[in-house]
């Protein structure tokens, strides 16, 4: 099987919908199957039919018996993009996503196969604009799943997503995620995914940390009305005790930072954290990668990114090009990106 991170896993869709291959993403709770989908069908300009099939009985794919001309028909069922549905575009793709399909009786799981092997189930044939990609969760995620049908699976490009901190930033960066968090997650990368312990085993907590929960962690430290304590309770329900607490002294070292209208007026000879701080070091990078949105802002800090080490100065040019992409196209950026070619790698 495939294992990719989300980047990667956005072209293996790109390219399985050009090649009309129907396609299996796998993946422990929480990790983005579900966004890394919707995220493609939007840039693709596409309709998203998702289809929870745990949640469904074999008669609701394959529709109804009735009566018609002394014999008996199947009325389809509404939801999906058959042919003849007029509730559906023809002149725009259609994701048709069968999510939780492990997780669907066998009964279901046969209907099914035949949706993504001859794009019909008995009389009823999908729209051709329709791309069949599926989703669910292995058996040792203890998911409630069920055995998948060997024929159905060889119907599949078989994909697993994995967390990574580095896809995950580039994706929060631009999805209004709380800057104070990316720069956590990056300083505390195993607290990305807690889902699978450090031996190998489900986690039995009921609250542990998937990109889920963190982006509710977000919605939390952004709301000006909910206080420290308060935010420390709720992020304890969404993420564990354990993980909330070290964001939470995080977060009060983010209160210790210096001004950054002061530190861009002053980047020659400001002060710059000891290497051995990387907590502090982290969370400098993340705010000057915030506030650097025009190319004035750039050339006012560049020279304290030239004094940090070089990993935190490169970190701290790719946020900001992530999070601002206008700036490369910038005379001041492209003569300092050929100066300082370092910076770059």
């Amino acid at each position: 099987m495939l294992t990719v991170d989300a980047v990667t896993l956005k072209d293996v869709l790109n390219v399985s919908l050009r090649q009309r291959r129907s396609l299996m993403l796998w993946g422990e709770a929480g990790v983005a199957k579900s966004a890394v989908v919707k995220q493609v069908a939007e840039e693709n300009g596409a309709d998203l039919i998702t289809v929870h099939l745990s949640q469904y009985d074999s008669v609701d794919l394959r529709g109804i018996p009735s009566p018609k001309d002394g014999m008996t028909a199947w009325l389809p069922p509404m939801q999906l993009p058959f042919l003849g549905n007029s509730a559906f575009p023809t002149d725009r793709p259609i994701f048709l996503f069968l999510d939780e399909l492990p997780q669907a009786m066998a009964a279901v799981q046969a209907p099914a196969m035949q949706l993504v092997l001859e794009h019909r189930i008995g009389e009823h044939q999908l729209m051709p604009n329709v791309w069949v990609v599926a989703a669910g969760n292995l058996e040792t995620h203890k998911a409630g799943t069920h055995a998948m049908l060997t024929p159905l699976c060889n119907r599949f490009r078989h994909v697993m997503l994995v967390s990574s901190v580095a896809a995950w930033s580039a994706w929060a960066n631009v999805s209004g995620i709380a800057p104070k968090l990316i720069s956590f997650l990056n300083f505390r990368p195993t607290l990305l995914s807690t889902f699978i312990t450090e031996g190998g085993k489900v986690t039995t907590d009921k609250a542990y940390c998937t990109g889920r929960t963190w982006e509710h962690v977000s919605n939390t430290i952004q709301d000006p009305k909910i206080g420290n304590a308060m935010r420390l309770m709720l992020n304890t329900g969404d993420v564990g005790e354990a993980a909330a607490g070290e964001l939470e002294s995080f977060l009060e070292l983010f209160d210790t930072m210096p001004d950054m209208d002061e530190l861009f007026k002053t980047a020659s000879t400001a002060s710059i954290p000891d290497a051995s701080e990387p907590a502090m070091m982290y969370a400098i990078s993340t705010a000057i990668s915030v506030h650097c949105n025009t190319a004035k802002r750039f050339v006012q800090i560049a020279p304290y990114i030239e004094r940090m080490p070089v990993e935190y100065g490169m970190r701290t040019i790719k946020d900001m090009v992530v999070r601002y992409p206008k700036l490369c196209s910038t005379p001041e950026f492209n003569a300092y990106a050929i100066k300082h070619q370092e910076l770059f790698q």
